[in-house]
């Protein structure tokens, strides 16, 4: 048997059996490091994601704000031209 990894033969049943131990507690949720840190991994990018839908919210939002002050400065233009051209 080989290590998967580094595919270095191991030399006795000793590493072979602690090699065994080794990836069945890494199999293992409830003790698994890897897991622990999948985990943590995955908390931090669903913040990251709630805070950019914020982010994008934000930004939509003052898009309209912006696009309705175009509209309202364009409208002011309009009206003025009207009132000249009466005046």
């Amino acid at each position: 048997m080989s290590c998967p990894c580094c595919t270095r033969t191991f030399e006795n049943e000793d590493e072979i059996n602690g090699f065994q131990a080794r990836m069945n507690e890494l199999q293992d949720p409830e003790v698994s490091e890897l897991h622990a840190m999948s985990a943590k991994k995955a908390g931090e990018v669903r913040d990251t994601l709630s805070k950019y839908e914020g982010y994008r919210k934000t930004v939509s939002e003052n898009m309209h704000d912006h696009l309705e002050y175009i509209r309202v400065c364009e409208e002011l233009k309009d009206v003025e031209a009207i009132i000249a051209d009466e005046g």
